[in-house]
């Protein structure tokens, strides 16, 4: 009888063939060396390019990977919810592509969150980042969310991000687009969720062009 899934990690991949490989196998290597159980649920998020190749590729090497294909790409949070639905484990994370911190901060949030009780989000704040553009639109989208709706945080598209699968069900986000993370913050916070920040630095794209809002 195999062990139960402890970490579902959901990655929406868009357009991702130049970045992908890497993070594949260096986030396949981190996570072989943990004592849990994990799937990663790569979803093909309507590429145009050879981002469905490269997802069969490693999963033919006999990693616990799952490919969901979205026809058409309706943005990053429909990535993460069509991915949802194929989720087995305790926890569930989503985080990007391009894997704009370090892949070890997924093990870290997760040690965090199994230290936690029910109603609890863990998430990466990146402390630095070195493009100013981006960095500016992200302050005046932060602000403006914190200003609207309270407290929540400066960083708020940061990812990975965790919590219970239990949890994340029961908020039930929705957005298709890019306000997907700051639904399921708002959410949380309306809930009495704790949100939980784990501060790391932000990496610099090496490959490709984001898909993502500037902020």
């Amino acid at each position: 009888m195999k062990n139960p899934i402890e970490l579902s990690i959901i990655i929406p991949c868009y357009n991702e063939e130049a970045s992908l490989p890497k993070t594949i196998s260096s986030l396949i290597n981190i996570l072989n060396k943990q004592a849990f159980t994990y799937e990663l649920i790569l979803v093909n998020n309507g590429s145009k390019d050879k981002t469905g190749s490269i997802i069969d590729f490693y999963k033919h090497k006999g990693w616990p990977i799952i490919r969901v294909d979205v026809k058409v790409n309706q943005g990053y949070g429909n990535g993460i919810i069509q991915g949802s639905k194929y989720v087995k484990g305790r926890f569930l994370a989503f985080m990007c592509a391009d894997a704009e911190v370090p892949l070890e901060d997924v093990v870290k949030i997760y040690d965090i969150l199994r230290k936690n009780n029910r109603k609890t989000i863990v998430k990466v704040y990146r402390y630095f980042r070195d493009e100013p553009i981006r960095k500016i639109f992200s302050r005046g989208y932060n602000l403006l969310i914190n200003i609207l709706f309270g407290r929540i945080s400066w960083d708020i598209n940061a990812a990975p991000k965790i919590l219970y699968s239990e949890d994340y069900f029961s908020l039930n986000p929705v957005v298709k687009d890019s306000f997907f993370d700051a639904e399921l913050l708002i959410k949380a916070k309306r809930n009495g969720f704790k949100i939980i920040e784990y501060n790391t630095k932000s990496i610099k794209r090496e490959y490709g062009k984001s898909s993502v809002k500037l902020f």
